[in-house]
């Protein structure tokens, strides 16, 4: 145990150390969005699904259909008030990481104006979040098409009106609403903003492993030095099946399983004696 005290000690006065610590708001806020995502695009299959006409679009289930949308409605806020929070944890990190007029920085800012900051698509989703916070949440509807050529069509959209009659939009976001010919259509926006959003962390992940590649290369050699010693020392191996990071699909089973459990009344009353 000394030995391996030892090596966290030298492991946290590395460079590459101060990076990981800078990222892991970036890493927490990234797998938050993703999960909001993923339960929107849940929400959107189930939807598309020809079984959902009779459930949810029946004039008799009126009822259910709004309780369905309270629940996009629940979603995309979490979804847009995750995509700021991961913007904002970006941001803080990359001026942790890369000091102002460096090469790194400058690289940085230039990707994000090229992804985000010229796209009206980006800038309308980001202030979607501020209309959440500051004025309401824009009430879903819901829409059923039918046309001879493309058939029957289901979607969920945002009022323009309602989105039109707020003042702070930014310049872009402003454009993104003028050049819709209807309400937005919630599903293509939140799918292109995932879409997005997931091909840049993919090249900022691996940017910042070229940018800072010796940093790191020391960090895996101590820590595969910390394991190692865990190994040959007797200690839990951090591979094992029992330590090993569990992933949110494993997760959310698991959760599952525990929501299914049915105490009995004995099992209960021993629980609270």
């Amino acid at each position: 145990m000394r030995r391996v005290e030892e090596l966290d000690a030298e492991i946290a006065r590395t460079e590459g150390n101060r990076i990981v610590a800078a990222l892991r708001p970036v890493r927490t806020s990234y797998t938050i969005f993703t999960g909001n995502a993923r339960e929107l695009a849940k929400l959107f299959a189930l939807n598309a699904t020809p079984q959902s006409i009779p459930i949810l679009w029946s004039v008799r289930n009126r009822a259910l259909l709004d309780a369905f949308l309270a629940e996009v409605e629940r979603h995309l806020h979490n979804y847009v008030a995750s995509a700021m929070s991961l913007v904002e944890h970006t941001r803080r990190a990359m001026r942790e990481i890369y000091p102002p007029e460096s090469r790194g920085r400058t690289q940085y800012e230039g990707r994000v104006r090229a992804d985000f900051g010229e796209s009206p698509e980006s800038n309308f989703v980001q202030d979607l979040r501020d209309f959440f916070l500051h004025v309401d949440a824009p009430a879903i509807v819901a829409r059923m098409l039918w046309s001879q050529g493309e058939g029957e069509h289901r979607q969920f959209l945002l009022p323009r009106v309602l989105l039109q009659g707020w003042d702070r939009w930014s310049r872009l976001a402003k454009d993104y609403l003028a050049n819709q010919p209807d309400d937005v259509s919630l599903e293509p926006l939140i799918t292109s903003y995932t879409t997005r959003v997931t091909a840049f962390y993919v090249w900022l992940d691996r940017w910042n492993h070229e940018q800072k590649v010796e940093a790191f290369n020391e960090l895996e050699e101590l820590n595969s030095k910390v394991r190692q010693t865990i190994i040959e020392g007797g200690l839990a191996d951090p591979n094992d099946e029992l330590t090993r990071p569990r992933s949110p699909e494993e997760l959310r089973e698991v959760v599952k399983q525990l929501a299914a459990i049915r105490l009995e009344p004995s099992a209960m009353n021993e629980s609270s004696s």
